[in-house]
């Protein structure tokens, strides 16, 4: 595609098991794991593939197969998941990039980045120290 110089589309498929932290039964660690990497790998190469007009997009979609039966309220067939992946290949959606979809039935959304900037940042200059960091961290997680 960077050769072609003619731009392009990726749209990698993960799942919400790939940063979520409840203990679904059907999201095993090893599934787990791989669909973290998907949305690395996701994040990271959507940006360095912008300037060449290559869009790199993940999808969780939520629908029912061989492999989730019953993956969850909402899951439809997986043409149900189709329309998207259509309209991330299209011209459409050329600016659109480094975004992770759900689909779920009728219902499409957006997840934020799993990793984002903070406004919740102390500094200081030299290193912290233990007592310090019992104080400020607590303040800083949010509450399960």
């Amino acid at each position: 595609m960077i050769k072609q110089k003619s731009g392009g589309r990726i749209i990698n498929f993960s799942s919400i098991a790939g940063f979520a932290f409840s203990n679904i039964p059907f999201f095993n660690i090893a599934y787990a794991t791989a669909k973290a990497g998907i949305v690395g790998f996701t994040a990271r190469l959507s940006g360095e593939l912008k300037e060449y007009g290559i869009t790199v997009n993940g999808i969780f979609p939520s629908a029912l197969t061989k492999g989730f039966p019953d993956p969850g309220p909402g899951a439809e067939p997986p043409e149900f998941v189709a329309p998207v992946i259509v309209y991330l290949a299209s011209d459409e959606a050329k600016d659109i990039t480094g975004q992770f979809f759900s689909i779920n039935g009728g219902n499409v959304g957006i997840f934020p980045r799993p990793i984002q900037a903070t406004t919740m940042m102390y500094c200081k200059t030299g290193k912290w120290t233990f007592d310090e960091l019992c104080k400020i961290v607590p303040t800083m997680v949010a509450p399960k």
